[in-house]
């Protein structure tokens, strides 16, 4: 099937700044975790820190990789380590936020739908405006409003 639009997102890249502070702070975490937990099992502080450092860089994957977001007629595709699809009836809203959009299965915002929806994020770019726009007017049925 033909694509809209096809997007790739990298936080890491978009904000180094931030990733540095993120790296910075995921070492330290690493070590003094590494520390602590030493003594309570048989393994030393550095293969612990070490241990931590993988499991952490694995959590926070979707920050450090390329996200792809592909979007055609049925729904749309979000691409990091494996592909999901999602079709655009399973999502009622889509809210412009601060660094992205969230899309949400409901039309007003509820208390659990950080477990629902979808966090879409978006850099500066006009492909990303682009991208926002249409997933407002395939979700929403309306346009995006000009930022």
């Amino acid at each position: 099937m033909p694509s809209l639009l096809d997007v790739t997102v990298h936080p890491a890249r978009a904000r180094p700044v931030a990733t540095v502070g993120l790296v910075v702070y995921l070492c330290a975490m690493s070590m003094g975790l590494g520390q602590l937990a030493s003594p309570l099992l048989d393994l030393s502080p550095s293969a612990w820190s070490g241990l931590l450092t993988v499991v952490f860089l694995a959590l926070l994957h979707r920050w450090f990789l390329p996200t792809r977001y592909r979007l055609d007629e049925s729904g749309f595709e979000v691409r990091c380590l494996t592909p999901r699809h999602y079709p655009y009836a399973r999502f009622r809203s889509c809210t412009a936020q601060r660094r992205g959009c969230w899309l949400s299965p409901y039309t007003n915002p509820r208390r659990f739908d950080s477990f629902r929806g979808l966090f879409v994020p978006l850099d500066e770019t006009e492909a990303s405006a682009r991208l926002h726009a249409l997933l407002r007017e395939k979700i929403d049925g309306r346009p995006a409003h000009p930022a």
